[in-house]
């Protein structure tokens, strides 16, 4: 694992949550496993993928494995986990699961799709756009 995209995860994640030690690994892994898998990034880079991942999580969990229930779909039990994704498909499942299935999700529709608001998506990617560019 590339201590360098450890580094930005964590860095991305800021002000990070409870689970940024567990989750900033689990998102260098998928994106790591894309590329060892010949898989083009699902943004213009890696790095980017990884700073987008970790905007998701921030906004989505608080850096959170398992977060408290504050959105009405979470409360409902309907989503769960670090990325807010569906419960019955992600309960159970390793954060690193949960990030690779979140990357296929995004190849298979769009970002717009996956977040449900194109406004929103289209605001977090700049925001992971903006993190990538103060960490270099």
């Amino acid at each position: 694992m590339s201590t360098a995209l450890l580094a930005l995860a964590l860095q991305c994640l800021a002000p990070g949550g409870p689970d940024a030690d567990r989750i900033a690994p689990a998102i260098v892994a998928a994106v790591e496993a894309r590329v060892a898998r010949g898989l083009p990034p699902i943004t213009e880079s890696p790095t980017l993928d990884v700073c987008l991942v970790a905007t998701y999580v921030a906004h989505e969990s608080g850096a959170n494995v398992a977060p408290h229930p504050v959105s009405w779909d979470a409360g409902a039990g309907v989503s769960c986990g670090a990325l807010q994704m569906a419960c019955e498909r992600v309960r159970g499942r390793s954060v690193r699961w949960q990030v690779g299935a979140w990357l296929r999700d995004v190849v298979d529709s769009s970002l717009a799709k996956v977040d449900s608001s194109p406004t929103r998506a289209a605001v977090r990617l700049a925001q992971a756009r903006e993190m990538l560019r103060a960490a270099l």
